[in-house]
This record gives structure tokens, C-alpha cells and sequence, in this order.
């Protein structure tokens, strides 16, 4: 199994300007950085890729940010400000609905369709004996000293996931952190799609 931390490999691999030097070619990613400049706070604008075609296996490791002790308030809300590619988004309309579509003594998994969408249609999720249509999001939850915790969630039409760290006492409802997509994946350029791309990760989900 290959750990990735995100933040710390981006940086130091980025830094180098070449593939990860290791022993074991399974173990190397060619790093490349997409980031682009913006003043949207909703558009996902820090943005690596990893690239092996050998890995098989690889692990995700989610922490809170060094900088949360010094945090002494954690806005969650949206703000479209200089968000002006997403405002001429469509709105189609949805029956909103949330259900639980699986649990057990320490998971919780729970699917959501939105009353508004700038997707024309939502995703089809199966899990078990349960198919539900049209859904914009699930969360995975895990139960934590007696509560559960949300620690995942997927926009399922897009593919992109979005992991979070179990929370600290001082900020029981943090917002996201990094999102990620698994491959293989193919890249559409183009203002619209970007836009719209980084508005559907960029949501916070509603609680359990």
C-alpha cells in the first residue's frame, strides 16, 4: 500500500519538477500542478494530479490543517462573490429528498437529492437491496464516542470525493476538506465546465 498525503507530497514532489524518485516504480507519481489563480472563493483552484499507470493500491490520509489550534472561527457559508462563470449556471428543479441508505452499528450512509441542481439530473446509487435516482450527494458517517461522525462524502455524477477529518471539539461542524477523484479520468477544458465542475465539490452537505 502507497500512503499519499496530499499537502505534503504536492508540495515537496512539485517543488522537485519530476517524478517521485523511489526504489519501486509502483511507488513513483509524475506530479503535475493545474492550479490556477482566482478571486472565487467556490472554485477549486489548488489542483495536482498523480500519475501511475502500475499502482494498484494506494491510501488517503485525511488531517486537520496545522493551522486549526490558531482558527477561531470556521466560516462554512457560501460566498459567489467574483463568482461571476457560475452565475448563469442552470437551475433545474428536484423532489428533495434525504434517506438512509445504509446502517449498521458504526456506519451511516445517507443520500441526498438538492431542491435545485445545474445538473439536469442526478445520479443513480445502489447500496444493497436499496436503488435510489436522481442523487446529488451521499455522506458517509462512523460512529465516534456514541455520536456519528461525518468523515466522506461523493457526488456521485461527477466522481468527485470529498474526505474530512473527524472533527475537534472547537469546530464540531468544520467544513470539507481537500476533494479528490480516482482515475483513470479524462479532462474537459473550458470556462463552463471548470465552473460548474468546482461548484458541485465546492457544496457543503446538509447534517445527519
Amino acid at each position: 500500500m502507497i500512503p499519499i498525503r496530499f499537502l505534503a507530497a504536492a508540495s515537496l514532489l512539485a517543488s522537485l519538477g519530476a517524478p517521485a524518485l523511489a526504489a519501486d516504480p509502483a511507488a513513483q507519481a509524475w506530479v503535475e500542478n493545474k492550479s490556477e489563480p482566482t478571486l472565487c472563493a467556490e472554485f477549486d483552484n489548488v489542483y495536482y494530479t498523480f500519475t501511475n499507470p502500475k499502482v494498484g493500491r494506494f491510501a488517503i490520509d485525511v488531517t486537520p490543517p496545522v493551522y486549526l489550534p490558531d482558527m477561531k472561527t470556521d466560516s462554512t457559508g457560501p460566498d459567489f462573490a467574483n463568482c461571476e462563470a457560475m452565475k448563469d449556471d442552470p437551475k433545474h428543479k428536484f423532489e428533495p429528498k434525504k434517506l438512509t441508505l445504509y446502517e449498521d452499528d458504526q456506519i451511516r450512509i445517507v443520500g441526498h437529492t438538492y431542491a435545485e441542481s445545474w445538473r439536469a439530473r442526478g445520479a443513480e446509487v445502489i447500496v444493497g437491496d436499496i436503488d435510489e435516482a436522481d442523487l446529488h450527494l451521499v455522506q458517509w458517517f462512523e460512529k465516534v464516542n456514541g455520536d456519528f461522525q461525518e468523515f466522506l462524502v461523493v457526488y456521485p455524477f461527477d466522481g468527485y470525493w470529498r474526505a474530512k477529518p473527524i472533527p475537534t471539539e472547537a469546530f464540531p461542524e468544520a467544513a470539507y476538506g481537500t476533494s479528490f477523484l480516482v482515475g483513470p479520468i479524462e479532462h474537459h477544458t473550458g470556462r463552463s465546465s471548470t465552473s460548474q465542475n468546482s461548484r458541485s465539490t465546492r457544496r457543503r452537505a446538509p447534517s445527519a
